[in-house]
């Protein structure tokens, strides 16, 4: 088992240990979506909901440029392993409550902990 391996089984035993620092919420992965004109309306097929804990936080003042990055932006931290797929800039993620929209999605480099950016 190399490290690569060691680092993504760990992930969600770190977040674990985190206790009331971490979040539990649903991540939707969206599936097909087909726009229908005449209704000015998107129909979704094949999207799925993925219950996940990780970690929230605020964007460090030196990240906010006001404009990719907003103030009220979020950066999560979900282990990759339990997440199971790749985040779309159309998926959503639910935390008490309060539904984020993807706004950009990146994995480490051992493809252990996706950083995803959020946004209300």
């Amino acid at each position: 088992m190399g490290l690569k391996t060691v680092l993504q089984n760990i992930m969600p035993k770190i977040i674990t240990v985190l206790g009331d620092l971490a979040f539990t919420g649903t991540y939707h992965s969206t599936g097909t979506l087909v726009y229908n004109p005449a209704t000015g309306t998107k129909t979704e097929t094949g999207g799925s909901n993925i219950t996940v804990t990780g970690v929230m936080s605020d964007y460090n003042q030196d990240e906010v440029d006001h404009q990719a990055v907003k103030i009220t932006d979020k950066k999560l931290l979900i282990p990759a392993i339990t997440l199971g797929v790749e985040p779309k800039m159309t998926d959503t993620i639910t935390i008490s409550s309060i539904t984020y929209h993807v706004i950009s999605k990146r994995v480490d480099p051992a493809e252990a902990m996706w950083v995803i950016q959020v946004r209300i």
